[in-house]
């Protein structure tokens, strides 16, 4: 994964190790180690790389990488947390329009 991750950054964030490590907030002998194959890259690196102006063409590069089995599944539960958190709103929503009718029949 490593190999991938430097293959991506290097042909998305200006090619050079100084530019790679100063926006993977890295030395450039991490650079180096992370190009031999001696160290990988953390996720908090990670999110350095994706955080930079290329973030997304960086994304997109990795993304295009992960399998369609899994993007699929991803996609497919994104859904559904998105529509849970629509249907939490809505019953919020209606829970408090019930206690303010509730209050204003009390109040009379």
């Amino acid at each position: 994964m490593t190999s991938e991750i430097m293959r991506l950054a290097y042909k998305l964030i200006a090619g050079t190790r100084k530019n790679l490590a100063e926006q993977a907030k890295v030395s450039i002998r991490t650079i180096d180690n992370w190009k031999s194959g001696d160290r990988t890259v953390r996720l908090e690196e990670l999110f350095h790389l994706l955080d930079g102006p290329e973030g997304v063409a960086f994304f997109q590069a990795f993304w295009d990488q992960v399998p369609e089995s899994t993007r699929e599944r991803w996609i497919k539960g994104e859904i559904l947390r998105r529509r849970l958190a629509e249907r939490a709103l809505e019953r919020d929503r209606e829970d408090r329009e019930i206690e303010q009718l509730r209050m204003e029949l009390s109040g009379r």
